[in-house]
């Protein structure tokens, strides 16, 4: 906030595009910015995590593209192997899928908010959503392209709540309603469900 002199919507939109490395504060210019970050992400992230599992695929990357595309959004191995299949022509098993996801959690590129069943009070093992630890790093992945602001807030919202120490969950609550007499089974998603030990909050 004070790097860029007070201005809270600058601050806002800098924080958004750019993230919160601390290096990039000290970096004077969108392209050296842009730069730096696109760099952190091919050389340090993506050159570690393809030698010390010996990945040779371009699947690896255009995983992380897709999962980039997706912050804010469900998804699981299942939806991620099928997009391979329709958008890039590319068999990429669940099980491969699996692997190279926990390869960039282990990484602390990205972090798993499990899908949780607040009526039923436990996990459904469908659906997930990603988030990125650092947003620049996510931005750069894409070339700076997909800045949809309300899915970069939800992920600010996250990495915030897990900074302060919260286990964070996507909550969903089953309703039935009975439309023209016939049962209807409605889903609806809880943004995020905070838990701290025996304490639970709930975010919309």
């Amino acid at each position: 906030y004070a790097a860029v002199g007070g201005d809270k919507q600058g601050a806002w939109k800098a924080y958004y595009t750019y993230g919160g490395l601390p290096h990039v504060l000290t970096l004077v210019g969108d392209k050296k910015k842009s730069d730096y970050l696109y760099n952190v992400y091919r050389k340090t992230y993506l050159t570690d995590i393809k030698e010390r599992h010996e990945i040779k695929e371009h699947e690896f990357e255009e995983l992380a593209k897709m999962l980039s595309s997706f912050i804010g959004s469900s998804c699981n191995p299942n939806k991620l192997t099928n997009t391979f299949k329709s958008k890039v022509n590319v068999d990429l098993s669940y099980p491969t899928v699996v692997k190279y996801i926990s390869y960039l959690k282990d990484s602390f590129l990205i972090e798993e908010a499990e899908r949780y069943d607040i009526k039923g009070r436990k996990y459904i093992g469908s659906l997930s959503k990603y988030y990125f630890c650092d947003l620049g790093v996510r931005n750069s992945i894409l070339n700076f392209r997909q800045q949809e602001e309300n899915h970069i807030m939800e992920n600010v919202l996250y990495n915030e709540l897990r900074m302060r120490g919260y286990n964070v969950d996507v909550g969903m609550v089953d309703v039935k309603r009975k439309i023209d007499g016939k049962s209807i089974r409605q889903q609806y998603e809880v943004d995020f469900v905070v838990n701290e030990g025996s304490d639970r909050y709930y975010i919309q």
